[in-house]
């Protein structure tokens, strides 16, 4: 049986306005709390050292928060979790009150020969077996 890690992040923001300082401080320990909880609740590195590039990507991240928006912050939350390597480590930043999260109603699979959609939201069930273009938007 398969283990997934869920680690919850809830960002709570009252109706007072942070300094740049707590902003920062604030993601910080947002993202030292999901390198905690990734050591204390993945299968395997509960038992190892979390990978050089998750480490190398954590402390970059905290580097840049000062330039990136909330909304970035938390995709770059979700971002961490793909050094994990195992596929079935993830977040949802939903519900986060900082800022609102938004997302397609689509699941995409890359196959060899594309990306298609193989399951979605009954208002989108049409899209089901379609296969993903590339398109610039702009």
């Amino acid at each position: 049986m398969k283990k997934i890690l869920l680690v919850c992040l809830f960002f709570f923001v009252t109706g007072t306005a942070f300094s740049q300082t707590d902003r920062t401080q604030n993601w910080q320990n947002d993202i030292d709390f999901l390198a905690t909880e990734i050591k204390k609740q993945h299968y395997v590195y509960k038992y190892r050292d979390i990978p050089d590039a998750l480490t190398k990507k954590i402390e970059s991240l905290k580097l840049k928060i000062s330039s990136y928006s909330d909304e970035r912050m938390l995709i770059e939350l979700q971002r961490l979790m793909f050094y994990l390597g195992d596929g079935h480590s993830y977040m949802f930043p939903f519900g986060a009150k900082i800022t609102q999260s938004h997302f397609l109603p689509l699941q995409l699979y890359v196959f060899s020969d594309g990306v298609f959609v193989v399951d979605a939201d009954e208002a989108h069930a049409n899209l089901i077996g379609e296969e993903v273009d590339k398109r610039t938007i702009y």
